[in-house]
Order: structure tokens, then C-alpha cells, then sequence
């Protein structure tokens, strides 16, 4: 199986990658250089430069025709890739805050 970064570009690739971009931003809140930047509420920042790299590197990466249509195209993929992004993170976040509250009330 091979990836192709037009996947980005579509609905599927754009779930995809909105988990990725999540788990992305998780991981690097655990390391010593970035997690107390990130600890400091700038997760869906990051979330928004990280969704646009992707989509703008994925529409270089794809040599898509620059037009009008292709730029507004590529715009609501990445308004939609930083909302779906930014959804995934907080859900994780929520379950694992509501998993942490129900052990501590069992073990105490």
C-alpha cells in the first residue's frame, strides 16, 4: 500500500490526517521542548499551522493547477481539516480527562 498525498484532499484523507495531526500534537506535548509551550492552551493553534502545512504541501506536492477554484477548493479542505482537527483532539482529551476522574474515584 502506497501513500499518495492527493488522499489528504479528500473526506476520508482529511479524517485521517486530522488523527494524525492529534496524535501528532499529544506526543509532542510529552517531550521536554515543546510540552509546556503546548500545555499552555495552544493545541488548536497548532492545530490550525500543522493542517495548513499539510494541505498546502499536499496541493504543491500534487502539482494541482493554481486557479481560483483549486485555491478555494484547497481552503475549505484545510478550514475543515483544522475543525475536524481540533474536534479529534478535544474528544480525546475529554475521554482521557473522564477516564483520570473515574479512577481516581475508585481508588479513593
Amino acid at each position: 500500500m502506497e501513500f499518495d498525498l492527493s488522499m489528504v484532499l479528500t473526506a476520508a484523507g482529511m479524517t485521517a490526517s486530522a488523527a494524525l495531526i492529534a496524535s501528532f500534537i499529544e506526543i509532542a506535548k510529552h517531550t521536554a521542548f515543546f510540552g509546556a509551550w503546548l500545555d499552555a492552551q495552544r493545541e488548536s493553534s497548532v492545530a490550525v499551522i500543522l493542517a495548513a502545512l499539510l494541505v498546502g504541501y499536499a496541493a504543491f506536492a500534487t502539482h494541482q493547477v493554481i486557479d481560483p477554484g483549486s485555491v478555494f477548493a484547497d481552503f475549505l479542505v484545510w478550514i475543515g481539516l483544522a475543525k475536524l482537527t481540533a474536534a479529534a483532539y478535544d474528544s480525546g482529551s475529554n475521554a482521557v480527562t473522564a477516564a483520570k476522574v473515574l479512577v481516581t474515584k475508585a481508588q479513593g
